[in-house]
């Protein structure tokens, strides 16, 4: 994963997340907050889907419509008889969709058969070779199974799971329908998925009579939990994720047997900010606190041990849960103090020591005269003059941040003046961006100047400083108390799965060299079409969890608006996240990050005034704007290879 590339993702979701913040306080209330993490999280789910494929070179343009088809047939399987006070489906339409279900699953029963004679005797009997196959049968047959619950009179507890499971098994079937029409047929990948996005959109229709389906309040407090059920606030999650990460880099601290600069650099910076992180999240609890409301979901029992899975709800007092949120505030006290005493090591740094690689350069009239113009652009032959180069980076952040300051003031004040409203729109927004992207240019340069001129303590203090200031940032908004709902954790659980993945097992390996280079990949003696199918199998799988839970979300199914779109969105978050349409590249955070981006760039136009109309233009300048940056890295990368490999006269 391109290190470099996640990080650039990330600046950009700040810096549209705080462009739009200063416009519009009421972008980080409560509400939105938790609105926007929990579409983040969907859009994140079905994005890392979508990039199992596009790492192998393919494409998927079938992923609205499975998940219109997945949510629906979700909807009628419920339906199919009578739910405490939710209307059951006519009797008509309920034997055309027990018919339906049950041709597919008998059609997946006999294709997986086949499957499997087909590769025993191709394979001379190896069970390994085989057993791809033999996994998919088993998934079939118990969908006839879970089918029979389903179309039974057996309470929800039961009939929900298995209609859960069928769901799935449909889902990984329609990715093996795709992989084996690609790689068996030699079909291309945008054929084979664009004739899928048209035949599940109308088997949507078809099923539902082209009618809205939903399933009413029935289920708001059970069912529902699966998208909305709020497990923790931001600053709970802070307590954990902060303590968590300091335990860790303090392990790794005690293990690292040949510590050299760097390592013992990032363990000092990840515990001191992992520490402060987690102090500020357990403050919601120094109050004590009390859990109430129990309600218990299921039970199971694994090898005779019983399992309680439950809900309840921890209640804190009204001063202990604004805890967190004021300490955010005050991060500006420690930051003060800290940011001096960086600036004082690195002048240390560069008066107290004089080595051959870092001269000091004395103060020159011309470079005095050249101020003005450092400001704007400085060049990495003068950012080896140490004095220079942290005047102009002090300077530039203090005229950068006036000019935010100046600019949040008149966009959220009533100001009189001559000009139009729109006029004074398109000031305030562009004096509130432009402002903002010189303060992180500014910062950016400040913490190079730490890094080519400082010394240790100056680059363990600057980090530190940073993590503070984003605190006391926070601090102004409400998104230290918002709820954090279940599909967040859905898409971190399925990150750390492509994670390891990619990272940790020859699976992944094989995935980015076919995406590299597939022919090399085959003569090496990988099985490229049983890796692609498999590539299929999994985002039909991931893409399938998702339409369940955004169904669940929405409530409700209308055959020709459900899903419509999302594969754009997950092709965009993929190509913002740093994965080449080429395919051999793989970043899970970044695709993440593209599939926040997405969300924040729909969701700011509603706060700033923007058209909404406009979404879908930006949408498509998005992925426009990163096939071209892509290509351009790629082909500088290609040239800086071959100038460094070119032999020496």
């Amino acid at each position: 994963m391109n290190s470099k590339k996640t990080q650039g993702f990330f600046l950009l979701l700040v810096f549209v997340w705080l462009g739009t913040f200063f416009l519009n306080d009421g972008f980080a209330s409560e509400y939105n907050s938790r609105n926007l993490i929990r579409y983040c999280s969907m859009f994140g789910i079905i994005g890392i889907g979508v990039m199992f494929v596009i790492v192998t070179g393919g494409i998927d343009l079938s992923i609205g419509s499975t998940i219109g088809l997945i949510g629906a047939s979700l909807v009628l399987l419920i339906r199919l008889n009578p739910v405490e006070s939710l209307k059951p489906i006519a009797e008509d339409d309920k034997a055309k969709v027990v018919c339906f279900f049950w041709v597919l699953v008998s059609l997946m029963v006999l294709a997986s058969l086949g499957w499997l004679v087909f590769s025993y005797l191709r394979n001379n009997f190896r069970f390994k070779k085989a057993l791809f196959p033999l996994i998919f049968l088993s998934f079939s047959i118990l969908s006839l199974i879970a089918l029979s619950v389903a179309n039974s009179d057996a309470p929800n507890t039961t009939r929900i799971p298995w209609i859960f499971f069928l769901l799935f098994s449909i889902s990984i079937h329609i990715g093996l329908l795709h992989g084996v029409l690609i790689t068996q047929f030699q079909l291309q990948p945008f054929v084979v998925t664009l004739g899928g996005l048209l035949c599940y959109r109308g088997l949507i229709r078809w099923l539902t009579n082209d009618t809205t389906q939903g399933l009413g309040s029935t289920f708001d407090g059970t069912l529902q939990l699966v998208a909305k059920g709020e497990v923790c606030t931001v600053s709970t999650l802070m307590l954990f994720v902060g303590f968590g990460t300091a335990l860790y880099y303090a392990l790794s601290m005690m293990t690292t047997k040949n510590r050299t600069t760097g390592s013992f650099h990032t363990q000092v910076v990840g515990i001191s900010i992992g520490a402060i992180i987690g102090l500020i999240g357990s403050s919601r609890f120094w109050g004590g606190f009390e859990r109430t409301d129990f309600v218990e979901l299921f039970q199971l029992s694994i090898l005779g041990i019983p399992f309680q899975f439950s809900t309840w709800t921890t209640i804190v007092s009204d001063t202990a849960a604004t805890t967190p949120q004021w300490l955010m505030k005050m991060c500006w006290v420690p930051l003060i103090p800290i940011s001096l005493l960086m600036l004082w090591q690195l002048g240390i740094s560069m008066f107290a020591k004089r080595s051959a690689d870092k001269p000091l350069t004395v103060w020159s009239k011309s470079d005095f005269f050249r101020l003005p113009l450092d400001l704007l652009w400085m060049t990495e032959k003068r950012q080896t003059h140490g004095v220079q180069f942290i005047l102009v980076s002090i300077l530039g952040l203090a005229v950068s941040i006036f000019f935010l300051w100046n600019s949040i003031f008149y966009a959220n004040n009533d100001i009189s003046s001559e000009i139009s409203e729109t006029s004074l729109w398109w000031q305030n927004m562009i004096s509130v961006f432009a402002s903002l992207a010189m303060v992180m240019v500014s910062v950016s340069r400040l913490g190079e100047c730490v890094a080519l001129h400082g010394n240790e303590p100056a680059r363990i203090l600057f980090p530190i400083a940073g993590a503070l200031a984003v605190l006391a940032v926070l601090g102004k908004t409400d998104v230290p108390t918002t709820l954090i709902q279940m599909p967040f954790f859905a898409m971190v659980g399925l990150a750390i799965f492509a994670i390891i993945i990619f990272e940790k097992t020859v699976f992944g390996r094989y995935l980015l060299a076919i995406g590299n280079n597939e022919d090399a990949a085959k003569y090496s003696g990988i099985d490229t079409q049983q890796v692609k199918v498999a590539a299929y199998v999994i985002c039909s799988g991931i893409v399938g969890i998702a339409a369940m839970i955004f169904m669940l979300d929405f409530n409700s199914v209308a055959p020709t608006g459900f899903g419509s779109f999302y594969e754009l969105y997950a092709i965009a978050a993929v190509v913002l996240g740093g994965c080449s349409l080429r395919g051999g590249e793989a970043n899970i955070i970044g695709v993440v990050l593209g599939a926040s981006i997405m969300r924040v760039l729909a969701n700011a136009p509603d706060m700033i005034d923007f058209p909404k109309t406009l979404e879908y233009t930006i949408l498509g300048l998005v992925i426009l704007i990163g096939v071209i940056v892509d290509d351009r890295i790629r082909r500088q990368s290609a040239q800086k290879a071959l100038k460094n490999n070119a032999p020496s006269e």
